[in-house]
């Protein structure tokens, strides 16, 4: 063959040209990342945009993260550590990417002497600061949320000698080596990536301008205070008390809504056989598999209503008192039992020993403790209208209750807006409103005793009077708010103690009422003393906020470009000794 190629002209280009198509053959065959069954294809913790983060890559970030850390596997898997990690590099390799397209670099002497100082430098996403404070990568910040300003995530590594403080290089190889595994070039690479993708972050941040005037806002938001009165002005107990539910009242509603009883009886006519028994149930539930120990506040709850009987109230209104269940706002209506459900076998065997009308001792079953009430047998000929007003009922009763609330919560606007005293006001419109002989009906002037001997205003859900603690403009002194409401800000647009805010507002148990107790305004001269601070606190949390909002860009551009393999973010099965 050597002589062949000694003798030149075509013999050797046709040999030189079969040896580059052998090269090529096997490139092809065998290149890093190709499929098949006979290449070669590099493992990568994560692809972006064609390139690789090898296996090696991942491992030396994460052990650098971990690095000289007294922690746990369960403490690791609880905190998401393999994924965060893997979201850190994802995110450095993006701002790498820019930096690239932006011509940001760092120069050799830069990492030297970061290397040299033992300051290594990781990667972990932009929104998890909290975590990197957690776990000594950056001091914390003076609010201990997050890091100090300039945000930079460094392990120190020890690479010094102690006799003598100067750089060791032995020191240092062999703290690469139990840190990341990874030798001196390498690990130089890693940190020229970190460097830049830091510098990306320090330009992003950068870019933020923070004015006096938005830190006045936050100064104002922070430090004002005001108390406000609030009435919550429940759906249950305008269920219970004040809508008309009776026979003929849920009747006409039914022949109004025609539609919607129609939708829910295709949904529920199942569970009307002809033959069942139809029932009403006071019950006090406790978890499944439940201990003794977790059954005595039920226990103690279906003691009451069973005393109550005994006393002779009558079924619905202890059910309205006593029930937890959510027959309860219908005076404990249940329709028919069940007879095939297993749990329900207690209940069964109960009813069928009582009469019309008959009630049975206190049942326990898996469920929780029940009382229940034998109302009748439901017939075949009834079987579609004593249904259809079963389910009519519960749809009547939510849709009357709303709109009862709402205007209760009116009136009440208008009686402190007129000068009434807001417990006055409440107890005289929840006295109004209670139903009487199945109607809602007023009371011209109400006794005290008759209020006492009303049960609706004995119901813990009742109408009354609540007074919230000092809060700002971020904090929500009416918790069950609707998030579309800003009961904070409404309060503050009140102008003096005794205003009451013009509209209900709308939480997730009916509607309430408030009106403004006391309020005090933050002070200018309060500010100005603390305005260096606050500026710089305030440039803090919107340089966090940008390059959150930048990452988040870079991330939802490059879409399916990154791929990352699940594996590397899976935790190892924990041992008998991690558990």
């Amino acid at each position: 063959m050597l002589s062949f190629f000694r003798r030149g002209g075509t013999g050797q280009a046709i040999v030189a040209a079969i040896a580059i198509g052998v090269m090529a053959v096997f490139i092809l065959e065998f290149r890093s990342g190709r499929g098949g069954g006979g290449s070669i294809r590099q493992e990568c913790a994560i692809e972006i945009f064609g390139g690789c983060v090898s296996p090696k890559d991942y491992n030396a970030a994460f052990g650098l993260v971990l690095y000289r850390l007294q922690i746990q596997p369960k403490k690791i898997r609880e905190l998401g550590l393999r994924k965060q990690v893997l979201e850190g590099i994802v995110e450095r390799e993006l701002l790498l990417r820019e930096a690239d397209r932006l011509g940001v670099a760092v120069s050799e002497d830069e990492i030297d002497q970061e290397l040299l100082n033992g300051r290594a430098h990781v990667s972990l996403p932009a929104s998890s600061q909290r975590l990197a404070m957690q776990l000594g990568l950056c001091l914390p910040n003076e609010k201990q949320m997050g890091c100090q300003e300039p945000l930079e995530l460094v392990r120190i590594l020890p690479v010094k000698s102690a006799q003598s403080g100067q750089f060791d290089t032995k020191i240092y190889e062999r703290t690469l080596r139990s840190s990341t595994n990874r030798g001196p070039k390498e690990f130089k690479e890693m940190q020229r990536r970190e460097l830049i993708a830091a510098r990306m972050r320090n330009l992003v941040r950068s870019r933020v301008r923070v004015s006096e005037g938005a830190a006045w806002l936050d100064f104002e938001r922070d430090n004002a205070r005001a108390v406000v009165k609030s009435v919550q002005i429940k759906r249950d107990w305008m269920t219970k008390w004040a809508v008309d539910v009776s026979d003929s009242s849920t009747d006409r509603w039914a022949f109004e809504h025609k539609e919607q009883v129609d939708e829910d009886w295709k949904k529920k006519e199942p569970q009307f056989k002809a033959g069942c028994a139809l029932i009403g149930e006071i019950s006090a539930p406790f978890p499944p598999a439940a201990e003794e120990d977790e059954k005595v506040e039920a226990r103690k709850k279906i003691d009451e209503a069973a005393a109550a009987l005994k006393a002779g109230t009558s079924f619905d209104v202890v059910a309205k008192l006593k029930s937890q269940g959510e027959s309860a706002v219908v005076g404990g209506e249940q329709g028919c039992l069940d007879a095939q459900a297993p749990e329900n076998a207690d209940l069964v065997a109960a009813v069928g020993k009582l009469k019309p009308g008959g009630v049975s001792p206190v049942l326990e079953t898996s469920k929780g403790f029940h009382i229940v009430k034998l109302v009748g047998k439901l017939s075949e000929r009834d079987r579609e209208s004593v249904g259809r007003r079963i389910v009519a009922r519960r749809l009547a009763a939510k849709f009357m209750a709303d709109e009862l609330a709402r205007r209760f919560a009116g009136e009440l606007i208008e009686d402190l807006k007129s000068g009434k005293p807001i417990d006055e006001a409440v107890s005289d419109r929840s006295q109004q409103y209670v139903k009487k002989d199945g109607k809602a009906k007023a009371t011209a002037a109400p006794t005290k005793a008759a209020a006492q001997a009303n049960p609706a205003l004995e119901d813990a859900s009742r109408p009354s009077v609540e007074i919230s603690p000092p809060f700002n403009m971020r904090i929500n002194p009416i918790p069950d708010a609707l998030p579309n409401e800003t009961p904070a800000a409404y309060a503050y647009q009140l102008d003096k103690p005794g205003a009451v805010y013009a509209k209900p507002i709308e939480t997730s148990e009916g509607v309430a009422v408030m009106q403004l107790k006391e309020k005090t305004l933050s002070k200018r001269a309060d500010f100005e003393k603390e305005k260096v601070a606050l500026m710089r606190k305030l440039r803090e949390t919107k340089e966090t906020d940008a390059l959150v909002d930048y990452v988040g860009r870079l991330r939802k551009t490059a879409g399916s470009e990154v791929k990352i393999d699940e594996r590397f973010s899976t935790d190892p099965e924990p041992s008998k000794d991690d558990q």
